[in-house]
């Protein structure tokens, strides 16, 4: 057995509640040849009763410097030339069939 009762919510000016961001996390780190930083913030506030809603975004991301380049280590990739293409392994003649 369950008992409700309604809340009663006093919808005025003074009970207005406008939307908190939180603070940025810090970046997250480079990896050693550029890629992307990222770093969030979440919604300590929601808007209640009118408030202003958040405004801004949660996630940002930023590109990070290519540092391949000035790293006496880094050894580009690079791809051999393609090998020969191999023998059909069904026949050739119909490939609808």
């Amino acid at each position: 057995i369950c008992q409700i009762e309604p809340c009663s919510i006093d919808c005025s000016a003074d009970d207005k509640q406008d939307c908190v961001l939180g603070d940025w996390s810090p970046f997250s780190q480079c990896s050693e040849c550029g890629g992307w930083q990222s770093r969030s913030r979440g919604i300590e506030r929601h808007a209640r009763n009118g408030g202003k809603p958040c405004n801004g975004t949660l996630d940002e991301f930023i590109r990070c410097p290519d540092r391949c380049s000035s790293n006496p280590d880094f050894v580009p990739c690079e791809f051999d030339a393609w090998s020969s293409w191999s023998s059909c392994s069904e026949d050739c003649d119909d490939p609808c069939t």
